[in-house]
Parts: structure tokens; C-alpha cells; sequence
């Protein structure tokens, strides 16, 4: 019998809003992908004995993870041309490290990563294992050293762990100079460990319940783990202790730059805390954004003692903080600089009034993975709005502006009366009651997203923010935008929800926002 024969080739897919992407449409190997996306890979059975050739797309994309783009698929898995084994055995030889999935499951994983694209014939069978040292690493994103004890990376670069230093891992590079330093934990991924036989995962469902397996689910992660703690036999593994916990790294040394290596560029704008800067960190012979200190601000330690604790937090959708000048006036907070400039100034630029609703619905669900990395650490961020999301190059979005940021331990932050609150974009209990949480942060969200389908509309034009807190407090919701889909705005709703318990998870939104991109450009549904 003539065994069927495997293909994968990588698509251009088109960039154009409302175009279908056609299975046709297959380019030499080494083409580069344009969609705002990462490349989609076309996946070919021929079988000879069926006479029929099936094409299915798969998507691998750091911030999406895996779709199947092929609703049908399921079914045809199950029939005679479509080996399941067989193509279980096809995935694991393209993408070793990433998860094969569930029937109807989604996987939003951030350490997929693209491996080496190969034309398969025959039957295909896993390589033969290798037996690697178990702390080999890959890094998935770019990072750039702050200080000597860190170490800068390129994504994709191999690394051997040497020590796991609470948020950071001391790490040598394999290639090149062989430097060693330290590099955020979640910075990298294993690429194999072939000896550690049981490593359970801890995953979020789209409800936000805690699971480690699809059968059986928590409401709290303390839950989860007293279950498995007397139930061993159900995980395949005995709990034994618990992970160390996050501690500071650095001190205020480390971070601290003489005001000297830096030079004002260009003024890119003004907030609450002070001015922001485009400049030359001189030493580094890079460009950088530096937001400075008002000098009239009475509260200048305590704005460095909440930088100092965010100086841990790493995530690509987050802005990175590089260093800080905190000695004299007024004081400079220097991070990554990004392109484009604020969300709310780029949507009214000549590029940003040509958005489709799928760009910004790509953009919102990377802004609700940066909130979904401070939810998880209970970080309330509080000024949560397109003036503070920065847009870089190929519609990256970054969350900033941590000024108003708030590590709490109580699920709930009341702040002082003087407190300046932005109304337009702030949840009643918080407005009203100075009562800030992560919920509150989804409301703003919300607000965030009518901001982004009105394109830059102002929130309760016209009306002033006493109106504004009269009007919610009555039970007025800010209307649907001329051309935003209906399933958007159905988001925006949940995310206003009156009682904060009510109101979805950063995760929960990213995922939603995610199948709704995913339905879209693969037409399935039209918005």
C-alpha cells in the first residue's frame, strides 16, 4: 500500500484587510510572512488510496500560539486518509516543543516558537532522541543587559542555565563569545529535557480557573495544589515544596546611571508625572525614552521606591525599564524607546486612521497579555488607557506608564483623597470609593477599547466628569462605535460589568480577543 506523503511549506499570507488566505498561495521556503502576525505554514496530505488531497494552515505565533485553521479538521483526523498517529508523530518532528492540542483547544503558548521548516516524505517518524544536558535553553525575546551582572540576548539564542535565581537564571551562551550573566526567567525556554520526566504545567482556563489537566479545574491556585498535595497518583508526580520565592535582585546601584550618558533628543510629551523624552544613552549608543520627574512633585522617594520595586517586572508586552537617574532633579526614568509613539497619538496619525478592526482587535489582545502578567502578580496599574500603550514598529503595543502603578496584597488598593484619578477611564468603585483593583483595570480596558474602535474618540465627549460619574452611576454605558463588530462591543460591556467580580479576566479578554482575530482572518466570520 502506497503510504500518503506529508508537505509543509510557508505562506505569504496577504496583508490586505478582507482578503481570504488561500491555500494556493505557497512561496519559496526562505519568504518572510508580512501579515502582522507570525508566518502560517500549509500542511499537505495526498493519499493516494482515498484519490483525494486534503490543505489545512496552521498558525505559530509567540503571542497566539497554535490554530488549526480548519474547523473540518477534526473530522477528517478520524477517517481513513487522515492518520491521527501519523500526524501526531508529523507535528512532533516540526515542532518538538510545542504542545500537540485538544480537539477544539486553542493554545495560547509564548514559548512556541518557529523551528526549522522540512519537507517530509514517507512515514514520518520522531528523531531519535538526543541526550542533551537538562538546563539548555533558548531565548525567546530580545533583552538588553542593564547593568554587568545581566547578560544581552537575541531570540533564538542557545543558553546553558547555570542557576535559577528567583525572577532571573544565570545563563552562558553556547556560541559566539560564550559570555555568561543574568537573563529574566521568563525571558527563556527549555528546549529539551529529556530526563525530567514529569514537569506539570499550571494553565488558566478562558473563566480563569486554575488546571493542570482538562478534566478537572480550580477556582484558586491554593485549591489546585492542596488537591494534588494529598492526590499524587492523579498528577503523576508528589508536590514536595514550594517554589522560592521572588525577592529583589539589585539595588538601587545597579539601576542608578550618571545623568551625563544621557542626552534630551526631542520632547515627545507631557503627563501626570512630568515630561517624556526621546535621548541618546550616550554609552550605550542607543536610543531610549526618558520620563522625568516633575520638578514641583513633593512625592519624588516614593515615585522611586515604586520604580524600584517594578524594576523586576519582564514581559514583551510590557515597556522595559533600563535605568534611572535618581540623584538631583528632576529625576529620570529611562526605558525603551518605541517607535510610533502613544496609542492614542498614532490612531489619529495618516497610518493609524487606515487600521482595519482586525489590526486593532491583534493590537488589543496584546495589550490584554502585558495586563494579564500584572494581574498574575496582583499589580494594579491603574491609568490604563491608549495615552499610556506605546506602538512600535509592525504594531507591537507595549504597556507604560507605571507611575500610578500599585503592587498590593489585598486584592484591593484605596487611595489617598488627593489622589488625581482619571475619571473617563476609571470604574465607579474606584472613582467614587478610591478603591482600585485588577477589575478596575478591566474596566479601563474596556474604555481602552472604544478608544482604539472609535479611532481615538474621546470617552463621554462633551460631558464633564461629574456628568461623567452621575451618568455611570445610573447605569449608562458608553455606545457602540460606527464600525466596531458587535462581538467587540459585547467585550467592552462585560468589561463594565457594575459588580467587579463580574468582569472577565485579563487572560479571559485575550483569549476572546484572540478567537475573534482568528475567526476574522481566516473569514470564517466577517466583522
Amino acid at each position: 500500500q502506497e503510504r500518503p506523503v506529508w508537505a509543509v511549506e510557508k505562506l505569504k499570507a496577504p496583508y490586505e484587510d478582507g482578503q481570504a488566505l488561500m491555500s494556493t498561495q505557497s512561496l519559496s521556503l526562505d519568504t518572510v510572512a508580512c501579515t502582522p502576525t507570525a508566518p502560517y505554514y500549509k500542511l499537505q496530505l495526498h493519499a493516494p488510496t482515498c484519490h483525494m488531497t486534503d490543505t489545512h494552515l496552521l498558525q505559530v505565533s509567540p503571542d497566539h500560539g497554535i490554530m488549526v485553521a480548519c474547523s473540518s479538521f477534526w473530522e477528517k483526523v478520524s477517517g481513513s486518509c487522515w492518520d491521527p498517529i501519523r500526524f501526531r508523530r508529523l507535528w512532533n518532528c516540526i515542532w518538538p516543543d510545542v504542545r500537540y492540542p485538544n480537539q477544539n483547544l486553542v493554545i495560547a503558548n509564548p514559548t512556541a516558537r518557529e523551528a526549522e521548516i522540512r519537507t517530509v516524505s514517507g512515514d514520518i517518524r520522531p528523531p531519535s532522541p538526543r541526550k542533551r544536558p537538562v538546563q539548555l535553553y533558548a531565548a525567546l525575546y530580545d533583552f538588553e543587559a542593564r547593568s554587568e551582572d545581566e547578560l544581552s540576548v537575541r531570540e533564538g539564542d542557545k543558553l546553558s542555565v547555570l542557576e535559577k535565581r528567583g525572577d532571573y537564571v544565570l545563563a552562558k551562551k553556547l556560541t559566539g563569545t560564550l559570555e555568561s550573566g543574568l537573563v529574566p526567567a521568563n525571558y527563556v525556554a527549555l528546549l529539551r529535557d529529556e530526563f525530567a520526566k514529569h514537569n506539570p504545567e499550571i494553565q488558566r482556563s478562558v473563566i480563569g480557573a486554575y488546571l493542570v489537566t482538562d478534566k478537572i479545574s480550580f477556582a484558586t491556585l491554593g485549591e489546585l495544589i492542596s488537591y494534588y498535595q494529598k492526590n499524587p497518583r492523579t498528577l503523576g508526580v508528589t508536590l514536595l515544596e514550594p517554589c522560592v520565592q521572588q525577592r529583589e535582585l539589585f539595588d538601587m546601584e545597579s539601576w542608578e546611571r550618571p545623568r551625563e550618558e544621557f542626552k534630551l533628543h526631542k520632547k515627545l510629551g507631557e503627563g501626570h508625572f512630568g515630561e517624556v523624552w526621546e535621548a541618546i544613552w550616550t554609552k550605550e549608543n542607543r536610543k531610549v525614552a526618558i520620563k522625568t520627574l516633575k520638578q514641583e512633585d513633593t512625592k519624588q522617594d516614593e515615585f522611586v521606591k515604586e520604580v524600584q520595586a517594578l524594576k523586576s517586572l519582564h514581559h514583551p508586552k510590557l515597556i522595559q525599564l533600563l535605568a534611572m537617574c535618581s540623584r538631583g532633579e528632576p529625576v529620570y526614568i529611562v526605558t525603551e524607546l518605541m517607535t510610533k509613539g502613544s496609542l492614542k497619538s498614532y490612531l489619529s496619525s495618516p497610518e493609524g486612521m487606515v487600521l482595519t478592526s482586525a489590526h486593532l482587535i491583534y493590537m488589543g489582545s496584546q495589550i490584554a497579555d502585558g495586563m494579564g502578567y500584572l494581574e498574575d502578580r496582583n499589580i494594579v496599574h491603574r491609568d490604563l488607557a491608549a495615552r499610556n500603550i506605546l506602538v512600535g514598529d509592525h504594531l507591537v503595543c507595549k504597556v507604560a506608564d507605571f507611575g500610578l502603578a500599585r503592587i498590593i496584597k489585598d486584592h484591593v488598593y484605596t487611595a489617598s483623597r488627593n489622589t488625581k484619578i482619571p475619571i473617563r477611564w476609571t470604574a465607579p468603585e474606584a472613582a467614587l470609593h478610591q478603591r482600585f483593583s485588577v477589575k478596575s483595570d478591566v474596566w479601563s480596558f474596556g474604555v481602552l477599547i472604544y478608544e482604539m474602535m472609535s479611532r481615538g474618540k474621546m470617552p463621554y465627549e462633551g460631558k464633564s466628569n461629574k456628568e461623567v460619574l452621575d451618568i455611570l452611576t445610573s447605569g449608562f454605558r458608553l455606545p457602540c462605535p460606527t464600525r466596531c463588530p458587535q462581538n467587540i462591543y459585547r467585550i467592552m460591556l462585560d468589561c463594565w460589568a457594575p459588580e467587579p467580580s463580574k468582569r472577565p479576566s485579563f487572560h479571559a479578554l485575550q483569549h476572546q480577543l484572540d478567537v475573534i482575530y482568528a475567526k476574522f482572518y481566516f473569514k470564517t466570520v466577517e466583522i
